[in-house]
């Protein structure tokens, strides 16, 4: 879980404001003049990671999602938000928009919006704290087909053997290990026509512990398999 906050401020972000707007995943919560702008369950390339930009023209207001990570080929569930403040009384309208690591064109999400009753004029306000999740859920690729492919233990103790085992492949297999900010830390080659029995060492493939994306691709089949490393 990441967290910025900006100046001498630290904000506590929550979901229980007094006022919320909700659009499919995209909505707003409001406390007081301060607004929090929410993308829950929103599935990105595993390596990304997100820097949020707000820009505020009279009541309309654009949240650009800037990934900044590396293109991991595979798929991940985020939950994004970014709060900004201080904000003046009326009806605003919200648009969202997130950009690939590798393309720098923005993509539409959604549109969302709120309202702040009963505040001040409100003079520099600005982005206060940003949020991005861990990845919480692991998307295999649309042609995915684990097959006959065992990927364990999970979770990987220190000290034990990561064991992968795969059935005969038309062509040459390739294991891969991402970090979830899109990382190779580890890469293999195997012939093809013969059955995959390997063992790892951990500590030789997994630098630190956390979360790791294990693919393994061949000419007829990609797996792809969350891990967590204690």
């Amino acid at each position: 879980m990441k967290f910025l906050t900006f100046g001498s401020l630290i904000l506590f972000i929550s979901l229980t404001f007094a006022e919320s707007s909700q659009s499919q995943n995209i909505y707003a919560s409001v406390d007081g003049n301060i607004v929090t702008l929410w993308e829950t369950g929103t599935q990105r390339n595993c390596g990304a990671y997100y820097e949020m930009t707000i820009n505020l023209n009279d009541h309309y207001m654009k949240w650009v999602q800037l990934d900044t990570g590396m293109d991991a080929y595979c798929l991940c569930v985020f939950d994004l938000s970014v709060t900004y403040g201080p904000l003046e009384t009326g009806d605003y309208t919200v648009d969202v928009y997130y950009t690939l690591s590798f393309e720098p064109d923005e993509i539409y999400e959604g549109t969302t919006g709120f309202t702040i009753r009963g505040a001040r004029e409100a003079e520099d306000g600005g982005i206060i704290a940003q949020y991005q999740s861990d990845c919480y859920e692991g998307l295999e690729d649309p042609e995915s087909d684990n097959g006959d492919v065992r990927i364990y233990p999970v979770p990987l103790a220190a000290g034990e053997l990561l064991n992968v085992e795969a059935s005969p492949s038309e062509g040459k297999a390739i294991l891969e290990i991402f970090t979830l900010t899109g990382k190779l830390v580890y890469s293999k080659r195997y012939d093809g026509n013969q059955p995959i029995r390997d063992r790892f060492i951990r500590e030789e493939v997994f630098p630190v512990s956390g979360l790791y994306m294990v693919r393994l691709r061949t000419d007829d089949r990609v797996n792809l398999q969350k891990i967590s490393v204690l």
